[in-house]
């Protein structure tokens, strides 16, 4: 797989690659065999020096954590493979110069990048970042109700004007204000479905207490 450029993409800014080197290592016993997992080393790139300390600031923050893309390029500029870290350490800078160097650079910088859980190499460009979806939620959210407290039942004449439109309900409605426990004639609310939907104070039933 030929590549003919390369290119480090961190936090915004791009550097054209010279160099870089970056390996996979696993230890073995006296006679060859694997003792431990596959460890991915840090990774070295060479640029010409840049405008700007970014690399410089990055390097002196011992905390700074960022992630970070080297992608390979073809002769025709299209991705072939890419190198990821998830949030990497600028752990090595260093500056040489060579005087007349117009061939490999007068000027340039190493960087070494290192991540606690490795670099991620995959084929091909780097992956679009995520979309976030935006859902519209209409009215307010609702609040949990806590377990040990009993469901907040809707008054009485609530139930009356749903379950018997035909009844007198301006003067039951005004009754139901002032006292819930209403002897109520069979025709207007059958005792069953009165005893299942009608709220606990209508029927003289002690509260329920968290």
């Amino acid at each position: 797989m030929a590549s003919f450029s390369a290119e480090l993409r961190v936090a915004g800014h791009v550097f054209p690659i010279q160099h870089c080197t970056y390996e996979a290592t696993q230890a073995t016993d006296t006679r060859g065999r694997v003792v431990s997992k596959v460890r991915r080393t840090s990774a070295e790139f060479v640029f010409d020096v840049p405008d700007g300390s970014f690399l410089v600031d990055w390097a002196n923050n011992p905390a700074k954590r960022l992630p970070a893309e080297s992608v390979f390029f073809d002769e025709q500029r299209r991705p072939i493979e890419t190198l990821s870290f998830g949030a990497a350490y600028c752990v090595g800078y260093q500056e040489f110069f060579a005087s007349g160097d117009a061939a490999g650079g007068a000027y340039q910088c190493r960087v070494t990048l290192s991540d606690p859980d490795g670099w991620h190499w995959r084929p091909g460009g780097p992956r679009p970042p995520r979309r976030r979806s935006c859902k519209i939620r209409l009215g307010s959210p609702s609040r949990p109700r806590p377990r040990c407290c009993p469901r907040v039942t809707p008054p009485l004449p609530y139930f009356l004007g749903h379950l018997c439109p035909m009844a007198n309900l301006p003067t039951l409605a005004g009754l139901a204000k002032h006292s819930y426990r209403l002897a109520f004639p069979a025709w207007i609310l059958p005792t069953k479905t009165f005893c299942l939907l009608a709220p606990r104070r209508a029927l003289g039933w002690p509260r329920r207490s968290c």
